[in-house]
Parts: structure tokens; C-alpha cells; sequence
């Protein structure tokens, strides 16, 4: 074989070395991204099962309890003369890190 046969197999090798790195990153990533998608239909399935059993019992709760409610969901209200917004966060397992699920609300 001639050098240049050989040059071309060696720069066709490479580029193939470097594309299956890039298509395992590419695997890596999206792995990563189906784990989240998963992770996140199961919290809003505990979300709502658990504002199921609190609309439930949201009529029976206290003044303190419901505002302690407010306060275990980080949720502020801002209200101006053109808009309101409602912002509050859950917390969700992620792995070993804990995560917030944050929920906002704008009128328009």
C-alpha cells in the first residue's frame, strides 16, 4: 500500500473514532434527559395526588393551617394594578440532589 492509501485509512478511522464519540456524548445526553422526563412525570403524579387529598381537605383546614400550607410551598403572590403571579416550588428527589419543581401562574 502507498503512503497516501495509507494516510486516507488513518484520516477515515479518525473521523469515525470521532463521530462514535460524539454519538456515545450524544447517548450520554439524552439518557440523561429521558431520567428527568421520568423523574418529572412522577413528581407531577405525587403533585397531584397530593393536591387531591389537600383540595379535600382544604375546606376543614384553619386559617394557620392553610397559610402553613402557603409556607411549605414557597408560594408568593405579587399583585399589581395591571397583573397578578403566583409563584410556588416543590421539592423533587433527583438522584441524591434535591431539586425544586417550580410553579408559576401570570395573568394576562
Amino acid at each position: 500500500m502507498s503512503a497516501n492509501v495509507r494516510s486516507l485509512q488513518r484520516d477515515r478511522l479518525r473521523s469515525i473514532k470521532e463521530r462514535q464519540h460524539a454519538a456515545e456524548a450524544e447517548v450520554t445526553r439524552l439518557t440523561g434527559l429521558q431520567r428527568g422526563l421520568e423523574n418529572l412525570k412522577e413528581v407531577t403524579a405525587q403533585v397531584g395526588a397530593w393536591c387531591g387529598r389537600a383540595k379535600t381537605n382544604l375546606e376543614h383546614l384553619t386559617f394557620d393551617e392553610r397559610r402553613l400550607m402557603l409556607e411549605v410551598l414557597d408560594v408568593t403572590v405579587v399583585v399589581t394594578p395591571t397583573k397578578w403571579e403566583v409563584k410556588g416550588s416543590l421539592p423533587a428527589l433527583a438522584g441524591d440532589l434535591q431539586s425544586y419543581v417550580t410553579i408559576e401562574r401570570t395573568s394576562a
